[in-house]
């Protein structure tokens, strides 16, 4: 079962933390990019990374078929796998 919760929404971007298989996953989706939403992001990104550990948890990662911003963000690499004919790329975050 998985269990999504959207922790940061606005006109740019929104940021959702997925549960599953006791495996913490962020997702985040970009409608609107610029030096100041890349800033936004920064900060709300940290801000999560920081209520994860005060939550307990030890790691988190994001799955995706576009890691660009993952990768801007400071996610490292660490899988890869196809899923319906689509690419995806496995990030881990430090916390």
């Amino acid at each position: 079962m998985s269990n999504h919760r959207v922790l940061y929404k606005d006109e740019n971007f929104n940021a959702v933390l997925e549960e599953k298989d006791s495996i913490l996953f962020l997702h985040c989706e970009v409608d609107n990019f610029s030096k100041s939403v890349f800033k936004q992001m920064q900060v709300v990104l940290e801000e999560i990374k920081v209520a994860c550990l005060s939550y307990g948890w030890e790691e988190l990662f994001s799955y995706t078929p576009n890691p660009k911003f993952g990768k801007m963000l400071g996610g490292e690499k660490i899988d890869e796998f196809e899923y319906m004919n689509k690419h995806y790329e496995v990030l881990r975050w430090e916390l």
